[in-house]
């Protein structure tokens, strides 16, 4: 499952440009029966993946990841290992 968690606007200064900052969460959901091992080295290829610095461009938008990932603590949900995974960017907006 993935959610895209929206912060406040960034306004550093005073005029009609502006940042967008926020967290992707990926919650991995594993059948119980198959173990813990394969969502954690998914969790971590996630977090090796989107590492800090990166910078992602699409649309003219540059988004910058601007924290390593966070491994969440893992839980069970019905018949499901789940593991979170936090990924926080951030991206300028300019407004012409």
């Amino acid at each position: 499952q993935v959610y895209l968690l929206m912060s406040e606007p960034l306004n550093d200064e005073m005029s009609r440009s502006y940042g967008e900052k926020g967290t992707m969460q990926v919650t991995l959901r594993y059948p119980l029966n198959t173990g813990s091992a394969a969502a954690t080295a998914r969790a971590s290829l996630i977090r090796s993946t989107f590492y800090r610095g990166l910078t992602l461009t699409a649309g003219g938008v540059n988004t910058l990841i601007e924290r390593t990932a966070t491994i969440g603590t893992a839980f069970v949900d019905a018949d499901r290992f789940c593991i979170p995974v936090l990924v926080r960017f951030r991206s300028p907006i300019t407004v012409a």
